[in-house]
């Protein structure tokens, strides 16, 4: 990815990555996510692209959706029995999830397109666009969560800095 943009940023005014909430929201099959993206590392590529290409006036959206009524949860998609007890309130309910849920998707693939084209027509893109109600649901939670942690952890956190002065 950053070789492509070095040899095209002269002319590149914008860049939009498309990737799966639930890589970064913990939420909607993250296994899933995280093992299809570990071998590139997108998630972390998309954060430093955005803070490399911003600088140079290249404009970079990170779009997250939620779940859209595609095929990946249809015909296309193959599920193994889950036959480990063990795994019926985690990897057996999200099975099961998915399978209730084809075609019930609130997310609307001609809607994410248009949002999607409206951010190439703006002086000002976002830097992260989540599409849908589960999408901002799931990444608001995660960041409400994460800040939580930190506050709470404030004083542990600011205690493994040298001394001021030092």
């Amino acid at each position: 990815m950053f070789s492509v943009l070095s040899v095209a940023a002269p002319g590149v005014s914008g860049v939009v990555t498309v990737d799966m909430i639930g890589f970064f929201s913990g939420k909607y099959s993250s296994m899933r996510c995280a093992r299809a993206r570990a071998p590139y590392g997108t998630w972390p590529a998309r954060v430093a692209l955005l803070a490399q290409a911003w600088p140079l006036g290249i404009k970079v959206t990170c779009v997250e959706p939620g779940p859209f009524r595609t095929d990946r949860a249809g015909r296309s998609l193959v599920q193994t029995p889950n036959r480990i007890a063990d795994d019926a309130d985690t990897a057996g309910a999200r099975m099961k999830r998915t399978a209730e849920g084809r075609g019930k998707q609130a997310g609307d693939l001609a809607r994410a397109a248009q949002a999607m084209i409206r951010i190439t027509e703006v002086g000002k893109p976002p830097r992260h666009l989540v599409l849908g109600a589960f999408g901002v649901d799931a990444v608001s939670q995660r960041l409400r969560a994460a800040l939580a942690d930190t506050e709470a952890w404030r004083e542990t956190s600011l205690g493994t800095d040298f001394p001021a002065g030092t």
